[in-house]
């Protein structure tokens, strides 16, 4: 194989970004979603291991943290 193929076998494997649409009510709070690729978000609390334990109670068993200062924002994790 050529080195393009290569590259260009890399950039079509490549993830997509994933957007999360964070209510107002989250702002300035920590959430838990089930993986980096889910988009549902099970749990939201201003302390980080509450969040994380109110996602481990509802059944997901690696859950994933973000802190979202501003719902209004991007930001890329």
């Amino acid at each position: 194989m050529s080195r393009m193929t290569l590259l260009m076998a890399k950039i079509k494997n490549k993830p997509k970004p994933r957007i999360i649409r964070v209510p107002k009510e989250c702002a300035g709070e920590y959430i838990a979603c089930k993986s980096w690729r889910c988009k549902k978000i099970v749990a939201h609390s201003k302390d980080p291991a509450k969040a994380y334990e109110t996602a481990r109670r509802t059944g997901v068993k690696e859950p994933v943290l973000m802190f979202v200062p501003d719902p209004n924002m991007v930001y890329v994790y």
